[in-house]
């Protein structure tokens, strides 16, 4: 068995060594690893890691290939584009990749590799320009000691990369290494048991958190070494290491968490995690725990981060193999065995049905995924295993996308190189993912020879709704030739039924349209047979070579050669959403068009206008669900001409295109650029251009806000658009090559505005009594205006039995402020001319269960009336502290002899209901052994309550 962060070590001793292996095997503390030879298939080479954007839905992977590259791939229609979707880069003088991450708010992906001296770099690569001129790289030091980082973690500002040693096995111990990610300088902190700082050697796994008051990071050490070439590995083993990184360079603000025990369990020589970007762990952030994945005995720790421990589990009976006997592990304990194929790898978090969830990919002789319920802290009873070309080490390469729903892998040396898509509500539910393992169809994207060997994929249909007859145009350009014998297929059987299949509804052309015939093949022509919603086209024997390039197939209708096809004979599938056109055959070069089906028209469609009334300006909030996928080159056309002129039209600021709700996209007059949309007008038509090269957006709720309603990039104005002169039902249509259409019709009238007049006084009622019951309510007390402390026991404090019962109800707009005077600010005696004193910090309550001698008041509750339209009313610092009847031990609030200090006010907004709104605030007190005794200590506390109209 073998590590990924060993297997990579190894090929990197090869080269650098100079010699180019088959196969490179090692005998390393009794193990025998082996490195495969490398993956031929076209020149993306081995995936190596992966990360994913989740907002645009687009993954992308690190290929170590002949030529290393990054590789996108648009998880919403699952497809891949050779010309604009692979980014080489031989010319920033890279010769391999490793790990992955992405900033925080997707703007930028990072890779970390190493040039041909073993130097570390960083590529910097802008989402929004996946081109050369989009690449950053910063250099880091010549160090070969810091070659191959098997962890990297980003707070957005700085990455924090774990460096395993120069060569394997290693010879010096790991690093730590931040470094600016605007700026490429770095801080290197070395982990050689020195200086404070941990000994630990292969830094293969990190996590950040980010979340508290104060940023951590942790690292984890797939062993530790002793001395040695070959190096003896200590009997410890899954080291985490977590750093504060408000003092980065600090090694006393580090600290350990050894995940063994060696009189019990075998963690050591179990490398914990395996290696990669840090998703080998993953991070529980809401409830403070991390998870880590081993190898070899496939073993899941449980961290808590809050105190960094976890609970170590027993065996029993002695000798048990975890491996074979689950009963080993007690119920419980903070370290489970999972039932896996293999070695864990690639790891992420996501809540399912409420329940948080750990996905983890693992390999091994057969692949599969874990899944583990975090609520539970016990592995869902499923294993999937797909075929054995494609088993192949899918560690740090696997990704989830959890809106679309799938688990995505590239086999770590498949032949071809491609990704696998697994669905993850079917593993969830036990199955095998959805994919087929004798037939991966449109769940394998294939990457050899160019993205699958065709570019340039699309299909033009003449209808995207459900169950409804469709002609197809099926465009794609081929990377390899056609020669006499070879087929190629498309299986339609996702997007469309076929049925009653005729020659006459198939057009080919392919450098020139082509002969088709259905039998008795002859030169230089093709015969086209269907048989289960698969169209396969052989070119005949004897036939002329058709050279590679663009091929167009025309289906149904849009086939007229042969006398006219019947689009009636394909007809749309009935489940609406993403599907394949999966284009295949002994051509070799194979690809999946994306095709988006709709259910039918628009729905949800409004119109929020400002004004109704003919003549006059008014904005405009469209708001419709579309159930077509948006492609870079559609339109969306919101016909006005029958409701508003448009004239003096400012694209930019006139109009906000939110897709989905709440997500603004960037809008331009002119100038358009991938991911943006420009916006035009004409004839009292806007139209919205989803520009090229720009991310799909996927089917769902789109927002267009018209005139003062778009306020991104300024407001714009209602005078652009004067609702027509005349009155009635009008229609807002909707339209364009998107593939959505819709009518919504709006009433204009005369008028739309009824002045309407009214006087009203403003009110303030205010009442404060004293009440003995449990609390106040909302009835009014019956009177008293005084509360005693009783006798006050030197070293304890004491609360006031009574209640001070405050009820109010007011409309005053902008709301209600109860605030608080004492006359003495404090208790006097005028007897012994000493004061208790309550003075008033507005910054902080006083805590009576200290040593203090003191006296306050604080809220105990504040209520709002039934039915009142205002919040409760809020409690203000200092008298919001602990508060309780009968205690010793309350925060109170001090008072004040000068000025009067706002105890509760009511969040600026009235206060009316049924009933009063109620403060019950508590008077408490505590004396210490060094007051004066008398019995005369008094204070007298003024309320008042004021409105603002």
């Amino acid at each position: 068995m073998e590590a990924s962060g060993q297997k990579k070590a190894i090929r990197r001793f090869a080269r650098n060594v100079g010699i180019r292996l088959v196969t490179l095997a090692l005998f390393v503390n009794g193990f025998l690893f082996v490195a495969p030879a490398p993956a031929m298939a076209a020149d993306i080479g081995s995936i190596m890691d992966s990360v994913t954007d989740p907002v645009t839905h687009t993954a992308y992977f690190a290929a170590s290939g002949s030529l290393p590259m990054i590789v996108r791939v648009h998880l919403d229609t699952f497809t891949h584009n050779a010309s604009t979707d692979r980014l080489d880069l031989t010319s920033e003088g890279i010769v391999y990749i490793s790990s992955a991450f992405i900033d925080p708010d997707g703007d930028y992906v990072y890779f970390v590799g190493y040039d041909a001296d073993n130097f570390m770099k960083i590529i910097k690569i802008d989402t929004s320009d996946f081109t050369a001129d989009g690449v950053t790289v910063f250099s880091l030091a010549e160090d070969d000691r810091y070659v191959d980082p098997g962890a990297a973690v980003t707070d957005g500002t700085f990455a924090y990369l774990g460096a395993e040693t120069g060569i394997w096995p290693p010879l010096v111990d790991g690093s730590i290494i931040k470094v600016n990610l605007t700026t490429g300088a770095e801080t290197v902190v070395e982990l050689d048991g020195t200086g404070g700082c941990p000994g630990m050697a292969g830094v293969n796994s990190a996590l950040i958190d980010t979340s508290g008051p104060t940023d951590y990071a942790y690292f984890t050490s797939a062993w530790r070494y002793t001395s040695g070439f070959y190096p003896a590995i200590d009997a410890v083993a899954g080291t985490v290491l977590k750093v504060d990184l408000s003092d980065f360079s600090n090694c006393a603000a580090m600290d350990t968490l050894v995940l063994e025990d060696s009189s019990n369990f075998g963690m050591s020589y179990h490398p914990i995690p395996t290696s990669g970007n840090g998703i080998t762990a993953a991070i529980d952030t809401t409830n403070h725990k991390a998870y880590f994945g081993a190898v070899y005995d496939y073993f899941v720790a449980r961290v808590d981060l809050t105190t960094f421990t976890y609970e170590r589990p027993e065996w029993t009976p002695a000798g048990c193999d975890p491996e074979v006997d689950d009963p080993c592990v007690f119920a419980g304990n903070d370290l489970m065995h999972a039932d896996s194929p293999g070695n864990m790898g690639s790891a992420h978090i996501s809540e399912v049905g409420g329940t948080p969830h750990l996905f983890m990919s693992a390999s091994e002789g057969s692949s599969g995924a874990v899944i583990i319920n975090l609520n539970t802290f016990a592995q869902v009873p499923n294993t999937m295993a797909i075929t054995s070309d494609l088993y192949n080490y899918p560690y740090d390469n696997a990704t989830f996308d959890f809106t679309e729903g799938y688990m995505y892998w590239s086999p770590y040396e498949a032949d071809p190189t491609g990704i696998a898509r697994f669905s993850l509500a079917s593993l969830l539910a036990g199955g095998d993912g959805g994919f087929d393992q004798d037939n991966p169809g449109g769940d394998f994207l294939s990457l050899a020879d160019g993205g699958g060997g065709l570019s340039g994929m699309s299909d033009a249909m003449s209808s995207y709704v459900v169950n409804t007859a469709s002609s197809q145009v099926i465009t794609f350009t081929t990377a390899s030739a056609w020669d006499a014998g070879d087929t190629v297929t498309l299986d339609m059987s996702a997007v469309a039924d076929v049925t009653s299949f005729a020659l006459t509804d198939v057009d080919v052309y392919a450098g020139a349209e082509k002969t088709l015939v259905s039998a008795g093949c002859a030169a230089d022509e093709i015969t086209v047979t269907e048989a289960a919603d698969v169209i396969t086209l052989a070119l005949c024997a004897g036939s002329t070579q058709i050279a590679a390039g663009q091929v167009v197939i025309d289906l149904g209708a849009a086939a007229t050669t042969g006398g006219g096809g019947n689009s009636a004979h394909f007809t749309n599938v009935g489940t609406a959403g993403a599907h394949n056109v999966v284009v295949a055959g002994t051509l070799g070069d194979t690809g999946n068009i994306g095709v988006t089906l709709t259910s039918g028209p628009a729905s949800g469609m409004s119109d929020k206008m400002s004004r109704s009334m003919i003549s006059t300006a008014s904005s405009h909030t469209v708001l419709f669900t579309r159930y077509s996928a948006w492609h870079a080159g559609d339109t969306i056309t919101l016909n006005l001409a029958n409701i508003a002129v448009v004239s003096s039209f400012a694209a930019v600021t006139d109009v906000d295109v939110e897709a989905p709700v709440a997500t603004d996209k960037t809008v331009v007059a002119a100038g358009c650029a991938a991911n943006e949309i420009e916006v035009t007008a004409a004839a009292n038509i806007i139209t919205l251009t989803l520009c090229a090269g720009s991310d799909t957006i996927a089917a769902g709720t789109t927002m267009v806000q018209i005139g003062s309603a778009a306020t991104t990039d300024g407001t714009g104005s209602d005078a652009h658009f004067m609702n027509v002169g005349s009155t009635g039902s009008k229609p807002l249509i909707l339209g364009g090559t998107a593939g959505d259409i819709g009518t919504l019709y709006i009433s204009l009238m005369t008028n739309d505005q009824i002045q309407v007049t009214a006087d009203i006084t403003s009110a303030l009622t205010f009442d404060v009594d004293t009440l003995d019951a449990d609390a106040c309510t909302s009835a009014k007390p019956d009177g008293g205006y005084s509360v005693g402390l009783g006798t006050l026991t030197p070293g304890t404090a004491k609360t006031a039995d009574k209640h001070i019962c405050m009820l109010l109800d007011s409309n005053a707009s902008d709301g209600v402020v109860v605030q608080v005077k004492s006359l003495n600010e404090g208790l006097l005696s005028a007897s012994v001319a000493h004061t208790i004193l309550g003075t008033y910090n507005a910054g902080a309550t006083t805590d009576l269960s200290g040593a203090v001698e003191a006296y306050g008041i604080c809220v105990l509750d504040t209520t709002k009336a039934p039915g009142s339209a205002g919040a409760d009313p809020q409690q203000i610092l200092p008298y919001n502290g602990s508060c309780a009847i009968d205690s010793a031990t309350n925060a109170v609030g001090g008072v004040d002899n000068a000025d009067f200090q706002t105890m509760v006010n009511t969040s600026g907004a009235p206060l009316d209901g049924d009933g009063y709104n109620t403060v019950d605030a508590l008077v408490s007190a505590k004396a210490l052994s060094t007051t004066p005794a008398a019995v005369d200590y008094t204070d007298t506390l003024t309320f008042r309550a004021t409105g603002t109209f």
